[in-house]
C-alpha cells in the first residue's frame, strides 16, 4: 500500500474557483501512520499538504484565535441588551404555569428553529429569570485590539447569564464593535449572572464535542443542543443543577479520561510542518473533518478541536475497526464538497472563507 493516498476528485461540473480545484490535488490522506494517531476508541488521520498548497496560501490566517483573544484582552463579549416587551414575565423558581413553550425555554431569535409541539404545554420551572437585558442566541463581541480574530463553530465561552457556544465561524476585523455574535446555549437552567461570573465572557472552554458541533451545523436548532448537551453530560455523569456543558470538568471519570487522550494526541502536530487538519474515527465509523488553510491556523485549533472529538470517542466511541476505503470514500465525498458549488445553504454549513473567497476552514460530519 502507498504510504500516501491521493484523494481522487471527480470531474467537476461547477467550481468555485480553480484555487479550490488545486487545493484538492494538493491534499493527500496519510494511511502510511495510523497507529501512531489511534489511541483506545479514537484514531486521527492526517492530511497532508504539499508546498504548492502551503505557499498559496502563507498569507491567510494570521489570526488570533478566541482563547488568545480572551486571554490576552483584545475582545469584550457580553450579552447583547433588549428591552421588556409586553409578553414578558417574571417566573418564580419551581413554579408551574402554561405558557408558549417559546417563552419558557427560551427567547430564541430568528432565524433559528425550535421544535414544534404543544405551544400550551404545562411544564416545571426551574430557574429561568427573564430579564430587561440579554437574548438567548446572541452575544455581542467588540474587537478592542488591531489584530484579525478567528472564532469557529463551538467555541465555548463561560460566564453572562448562561454559557454560550459560537453559532458559526467568523473573522471579528480590527476595531470591530457592537457586533452580533451568533450563539447557542449549553447551560439551559441558568438565566442570571453568577456569583462566579460576571456580565461579560471571559472564560474559555475548549471546543464544544463533535455531536453538538454536528447538531449547530444542521440543525441550528436551540432545543436539540440541549438535548445532546443532557446526553452527553448524563453519560459522563456529569449533571448539574443548572444543566451546563462544561460541568464535564467536574466529573471525575470523564476528566481522568479525557486528560489521558489528550496527553496522547497533543503533541503529535506540535512539530509538524505541512498538516492542515485530520479525520477523527470511532469504532468503524468517520465522525467528522476539520480542513485550514494553511498549518498555523491548523496549529493554533488543533488542540481545542482533539478536546471536541475526544468527548465523542469517551461518550460514545468504540474500539477502532474500520476500513480504510471507508475513509478514502468519505474524503473523496468531503474534497467534492469543496470543489464543487453546493447549495447556498449547504455551502454556509461546510465552508468558512474571507472577503477574497479564500477557504479558511472546511468542516464536515
Amino acid at each position: 500500500m502507498k504510504n500516501y493516498v491521493l484523494i481522487i476528485v471527480l470531474s467537476l461540473l461547477f467550481l468555485t474557483s480553480s484555487s479550490f480545484y488545486q487545493d484538492a490535488k494538493e491534499l493527500k490522506l496519510d494511511l502510511k501512520s495510523t497507529m501512531n494517531y489511534t489511541y483506545k476508541n479514537l484514531r486521527l488521520y492526517p492530511i497532508i499538504a504539499e508546498f504548492r498548497y502551503i505557499e498559496r496560501n502563507s498569507k491567510t490566517g494570521k489570526y488570533l484565535n478566541l482563547k488568545e483573544a480572551l486571554e490576552q484582552g483584545k475582545v469584550k463579549i457580553s450579552e447583547k441588551v433588549r428591552q421588556r416587551d409586553s409578553n414578558e414575565i417574571n417566573i418564580i423558581e419551581g413554579s408551574m404555569i402554561n405558557r408558549p413553550n417559546r417563552e419558557v425555554e427560551a427567547r430564541i431569535n430568528p432565524p433559528v428553529r425550535q421544535d414544534s409541539g404543544n405551544i400550551n404545554q404545562q411544564v416545571q420551572v426551574q430557574s429561568y429569570d427573564y430579564s430587561t437585558t440579554g437574548q438567548v442566541n446572541t452575544l455581542v463581541i467588540e474587537n478592542l485590539s488591531q489584530d484579525t480574530v478567528f472564532l469557529m463553530t463551538g467555541d465555548v465561552v463561560k460566564g453572562g447569564k448562561q454559557d454560550r457556544i459560537v453559532g458559526k465561524d467568523m473573522l471579528l476585523l480590527p476595531g470591530s464593535k457592537d457586533i452580533d455574535l451568533g450563539v447557542f446555549c449549553v447551560e439551559k437552567g441558568r438565566w442570571h449572572v453568577s456569583e462566579d461570573s460576571s456580565h461579560d465572557f471571559k472564560g474559555y472552554y475548549n471546543v464544544v464535542s463533535n455531536s453538538i458541533r454536528g447538531t449547530v451545523q444542521n440543525e441550528a436548532n436551540q432545543s436539540k443542543v440541549w438535548s445532546k448537551v443532557d446526553e452527553i453530560t448524563t453519560q459522563n455523569n456529569a449533571a448539574s443543577t443548572t444543566s451546563t456543558y462544561t460541568a464535564l470538568e467536574k466529573s471525575e471519570e470523564f476528566t481522568k479520561s479525557k486528560d489521558e487522550y489528550v496527553k496522547y494526541f497533543e503533541s503529535k502536530f506540535e512539530n509538524t510542518e505541512n498538516i492542515v487538519g485530520f479525520v477523527a474515527v470511532t469504532g468503524d465509523s468517520v465522525i467528522g473533518t476539520d480542513i485550514f488553510c494553511n498549518p498555523d491556523l491548523f496549529k493554533k485549533q488543533y488542540k481545542f478541536l482533539i478536546h471536541s472529538y475526544i468527548t465523542d470517542a469517551i461518550s460514545f466511541g468504540k474500539e477502532v475497526k474500520i476500513q480504510e476505503t471507508k475513509v478514502i470514500n468519505f474524503m473523496n465525498n468531503a474534497f467534492q464538497k469543496i470543489n464543487q458549488k453546493q447549495s447556498d445553504e449547504i455551502e454556509t454549513k461546510l465552508k468558512f472563507r474571507n472577503k477574497d473567497e479564500q477557504l479558511i476552514h472546511f468542516y464536515m460530519q
